[in-house]
């Protein structure tokens, strides 16, 4: 893959009537290396011609267990269902960890400042963008959304896909937690810090959760947690839990609730 030096420098492709810009995030490189592909990029899609733009913006974190990403069904797929409906879909290709615990954190808080930054530009309103997450995806835009470090990486709503949110065993997606903290696990400060619903209170944004009930990869306590946490906090949430479909259904359209999904999302995000 091509890769870009410059933060001016932008592809644009077609996808069907599709406006996409492909970037490099990190254009004079990030301040902490991964070791491996230490390149992260974002994916923009902006509303088709013709569309209304709503003003509003989603980053998209796709599942893979903080090892690899699922960047089709739980990225590129949401993007181009949310462009053709007047919202910007911005796909993050983030850095997995490879023994940095903080660099997906740091990839995901860059992608919502860069949505900030050029907001006018897409015709996007820098007070509505959210950020979304599948899975491990899930844990990373969690950890976005309780994690407050500076006013212009904190989303004004979340979306949580069958999300991996608590990092404590038993509770957690062992992949994940591995791949993400290494032999932190064995550290109770770590713990905690990582497991995302005892780290909500009256400032984490509004937040959709969708899973499934029968989900036995990622065990549906992760997301009752951060729904009670939210609750304790009287922060807005809502939760769909459909009866089956287990894990990692993301944009397919086989899967049976499919519909539902789509129009909860789309209903959420605009009422933000």
């Amino acid at each position: 893959m091509k890769r870009y030096l410059l933060s001016a420098t932008l592809i644009f492709a077609s996808l069907g009537a599709m406006a996409q810009q492909v970037i490099n995030l990190w254009p004079n490189g990030a301040a902490d290396d991964n070791g491996a592909d230490n390149i992260a990029e974002l994916t923009v899609y902006t509303p088709r011609p013709g569309v209304e733009n709503t003003g509003k913006a989603v980053v998209i974190c796709p599942g893979g267990g903080y090892e690899g990403l699922a960047i089709g069904h739980e990225g590129h797929e949401m993007a181009e269902i949310l462009a053709a409906k007047g919202i910007t879909g911005v796909v993050l290709k983030y850095r997995l960890p490879n023994g940095h615990h903080n660099i997906p954190a740091d990839d995901a808080r860059e992608a919502m400042r860069y949505v900030r930054r050029h907001a006018a530009e897409w015709g996007v309103d820098p007070e509505k963008i959210g950020i979304s997450g599948f899975s491990a995806g899930g844990h990373l835009a969690s950890t976005v959304l309780t994690h407050h470090v500076d006013s212009l990486s904190i989303p004004n709503f979340g979306l949580l896909f069958y999300p991996v949110v608590s990092v404590r065993p038993g509770i957690t997606h062992d992949g994940s937690a591995i791949h993400l903290l290494g032999d932190k696990l064995g550290h109770a400060n770590w713990v905690k810090l990582y497991s995302n619903d005892e780290q909500v209170n009256a400032s984490t944004p509004p937040t959709m959760l969708l899973l499934s009930s029968d989900d036995t990869t990622v065990w549906v306590d992760n997301s009752l947690r951060f729904y009670k946490a939210m609750v304790d906090n009287n922060v807005p949430v809502e939760m769909h839990i459909f009866p089956t479909g287990n894990h990692g259904w993301g944009m397919h359209k086989e899967f049976k609730y499919h519909r539902q999904v789509i129009d909860n999302m789309l209903r959420w995000i605009l009422s933000m």
